[in-house]
């Protein structure tokens, strides 16, 4: 099943069953969550529901895990704007789950770079770790598993999100799905089941990319415009200079609501470095994007390769 129709499923056959629900459900008053007993948590009749209206079985066989608490499966993929707009689901969102997934993941990542780099010292490791459980990273292990198909939003983000998957909001809350997955894993099935799922989506990410996801190339390729920034300020003393415009497909062939961003970083003559007054000579690039972040990265990326 496609995102978009899974997304049609929801929002005009489920979505609306969500209010009947509701007022089937008699005397029901959430505990708070600082009350919240382990074993209270939230609504898990409409939980339930949920999990029984939508194909999220798939994606159990898909990953070759079978959730135990299928309620604490299902709180994986409700964003908080659902929340807002389903108020039976207050407490129900994928925060706590990503709060505990992104500290599993964390000890995940740091064993896996201690065995692979035996040569790093832990600042290089550190730097290393911090870019694989970026937002990006995430996001890409969680596009590889196809998990924007089972996201659950309120109507009006959700359509947004369906209509612009290149965001960086969209990108975020896959990652925060990827993070609840493997805290909602940890508590149903431990540390070996969140272990076999990161290898899963690893493997996932590779089969479909044709590259590795974890390699020193790829690592430090993550983030260009801030290794670009520590070259200019440690070389030139200053700050490259981003400039992005929206286009069109007038502008660029075939890019239809792209970004195209400039590049500029000014540089001192050698002969001249401690003059103030010296002209600067300019390196200008321009590269585009889906996005604005991607094109200011897409630049970065460039503007590195030449400075090397």
């Amino acid at each position: 099943m496609t995102q978009e129709s899974f997304q049609n499923l929801f929002y005009s056959e489920i979505f609306p069953q969500l209010g009947k629900i509701v007022g089937s459900i008699s005397n029901v008053n959430l505990v708070s969550s600082e009350n919240q007993s382990e074993n209270s948590g939230p609504n898990n009749q409409l939980l339930q529901f949920l999990y029984n209206s939508m194909p999220f079985s798939n994606l159990e066989s898909e990953i070759g895990l079978q959730f135990k608490d299928k309620q604490i499966f299902t709180q994986c993929f409700i964003h908080a704007s659902l929340c807002h707009e389903v108020k039976q689901l207050n407490g129900c969102s994928n925060q706590r789950l990503e709060f505990l997934g992104d500290s599993i993941l964390g000890s995940l990542v740091a064993e896996k770079l201690f065995k692979h780099f035996p040569l790093y010292q832990e600042g290089q490791l550190s730097q290393m770790k911090a870019m694989l459980v970026g937002q990006e990273g995430l996001f890409q292990l969680g596009h590889a598993l196809g998990l924007g198909r089972f996201l659950l939003a309120s109507k009006g983000a959700g359509q947004t999100f369906l209509k612009q998957i290149e965001s960086v909001g969209y990108q975020k809350a896959i990652a925060d799905i990827f993070e609840a997955m493997v805290g909602a894993i940890y508590l149903d099935q431990g540390m070996m089941g969140a272990s076999h799922f990161f290898e899963h989506s690893i493997k996932a990410f590779e089969e479909q990319n044709h590259r590795s996801f974890i390699s020193e190339d790829r690592v430090f390729d993550f983030d260009p415009k801030s290794r670009l920034q520590e070259l200019c300020l440690d070389q030139f003393k200053l700050m490259p200079e981003y400039s992005t415009l929206t286009v069109n497909e007038s502008v660029i062939s075939g890019a239809v609501n792209s970004f195209a961003c400039t590049l500029k970083i000014k540089r001192k003559g050698h002969e001249l470095e401690s003059s103030n007054s010296e002209p600067l000579s300019v390196m200008e690039i321009i590269e585009t994007g889906k996005s604005k972040r991607e094109a200011e990265q897409n630049a970065a990326r460039i503007a590195l390769k030449k400075l090397k």
